[in-house]
């Protein structure tokens, strides 16, 4: 839905670490990287449940772009949407 852009796979920090700032600057070590490779956007998808990464994502700069249903199977985790969020990298 977003070509050409750099997806974020996996950004994580431990329960005892957040709050912290490490988070942002692991985001911005991101960007960083999405625009040395001249790409025009960065993209990453989180789970609707998982409200306090949304919230950090749009404090970078991130928007949603599409939202789609979970598909579970046997999975029992939280969320009922995947969410694709896409922050413009305009200065590429």
């Amino acid at each position: 839905m977003v070509p050409g852009s750099w997806c974020l796979s996996v950004i994580a920090t431990l329960p005892e670490y957040r709050s912290r700032g490490h988070a942002a600057v692991l985001m911005q070590q991101a960007e960083t990287l999405a625009r040395d490779g001249h790409h025009p956007t960065l993209a990453l998808v989180v789970a609707d449940e998982n409200v306090g990464a949304i919230r950090l994502y749009q404090k970078c700069g991130f928007s949603e772009f599409a939202r789609r249903p979970m598909v579970k199977g046997d999975l029992d985790g939280p969320g009922e949407d995947w969410i694709l969020m896409v922050k413009p990298l305009s200065d590429n």
